[in-house]
């Protein structure tokens, strides 16, 4: 399991850097702030990242790589070449 444990900030961040790129992943292009996904983002902590910790309390003997930062997880994917 890979938790990617990123902070309100490191999240907005890559939010906002994303407005007015064009994405692989998505077919448009998002010329502003989602309110929705703003608001989502703001309550992750509170209501689903508890969520989350409770279930590695109970699965412990799932293998979890847990990355508080964007360069924290490239540095580790850049090992899996």
């Amino acid at each position: 399991m890979i938790f990617l444990d990123y902070s309100l900030d490191e999240c907005m961040n890559g939010i906002k850097e994303r407005v007015g790129k064009a994405r692989t992943d998505i077919p448009w292009t998002e010329d502003e702030l989602d309110p929705e996904l703003v608001n989502q983002v703001e309550n992750y902590a509170n209501a689903n990242r508890p969520v989350i910790l409770s279930l590695f309390e109970k699965y412990p003997d799932v293998n979890r790589f847990v990355f508080k930062s964007r360069p924290e997880a490239a540095e580790w994917m850049s090992g899996l070449v």
